[in-house]
């Protein structure tokens, strides 16, 4: 088993951000077409986040970014941001966090805003400054166990 690092966590979190917030841009230019199955994985989310079950969080949550990636229309976006495994980094991330879930389903939805509304650089920055601001900062390792 390899031990995934705080600082290869973050990392990730930035490769993530420039990658999201292009596909982001991309997916508001051809149409706000997904504000419908976006919406239905937020609250998927806060279902999730109320029963306090991070697993089904992440799931919805790797969802609700795939849809954008996929929606972009670039298979080769899509391909790269396959290869960062984003469903289990964010499971990493969430059991290392102490961050309210149900904040963190809220946080996506200005991603959707941005998105209905064409606005490809605002889609860009919304979607980018939502994984920046969950990116993970230095955190001991959880009841001194490492996360793989």
């Amino acid at each position: 088993m390899r031990v995934i690092t705080d600082e290869e966590l973050r990392q990730i979190y930035d490769v993530r951000a420039q990658l999201e917030g292009y596909a982001s841009e991309l997916a508001a230019q051809s149409g706000g077409t997904i504000k419908a199955r976006l919406t239905a994985c937020i609250r998927d989310m806060k279902k999730a986040a109320r029963k306090r079950d991070s697993a089904a969080f992440a799931d919805h949550n790797m969802e609700f970014h795939r849809i954008i990636v996929d929606h972009s229309g670039n298979r080769v976006l899509l391909g790269m941001w396959e290869t960062l495994n984003v469903k289990m980094r964010t499971m990493v991330n969430v059991a290392r966090s102490s961050r309210n879930l149900l904040d963190l389903a809220e946080s996506h939805t200005p991603i959707v805003d941005a998105i209905v509304s064409g606005g490809g650089s605002r889609a860009h920055t919304a979607a980018r400054q939502h994984v920046l601001d969950n990116k993970p900062t230095a955190a001991p390792q959880i009841q001194g166990k490492s996360i793989t």
